[in-house]
């Protein structure tokens, strides 16, 4: 949204925040001026698994930014991007949580070709690292 950061603004609340499962989600309004307002959606993952394509990547697949938090959400990391006025944040947890099942099925199928799906995020969001991994083509497993 213009370059703005959606952690900080003039002033900002919660508009809804939920716990689905494996994720911590909220939706934050922050207000730069009498009419200058904007949407935010944080993302807590709070699992991972020892090995596959994680929930992080997921989100980055999505388009989701991973940044440092602020008051707004209450968590320490998030995964975070712009959305409209009105966003459920139930129905996204819903569809975030079966298409993430769909990706791992997906994954597991891929693997058995030789094909391995990249991991932009993997697990350093969980450690306080750098995200990442290199994508490697069925010629390199």
């Amino acid at each position: 949204m213009n370059g703005r950061d959606p952690h900080s603004a003039l002033k900002s609340e919660i508009v809804r925040k939920i716990n689905a499962g494996h994720l911590e989600v909220v939706v934050a309004r922050l207000q730069w001026g009498k009419d200058d307002i904007g949407y935010s959606l944080h993302v807590n993952p709070t699992s991972h698994s020892s090995a596959g394509v994680q929930t992080t990547d997921f989100l980055g697949y999505l388009g989701f930014s991973s940044s440092s938090a602020s008051i707004i959400s209450g968590f320490r990391r998030c995964y975070c991007t712009w959305v409209s006025e009105g966003f459920s944040v139930e129905e996204f947890a819903t569809a975030f949580n079966g298409g993430y099942g769909h990706l791992g099925r997906a994954q597991k199928a891929l693997e058995a070709c030789g094909f391995l799906l990249p991991q932009p995020e993997g697990w350093g969001f969980y450690y306080g690292k750098q995200s990442g991994r290199e994508h490697r083509g069925p010629d390199e497993i």
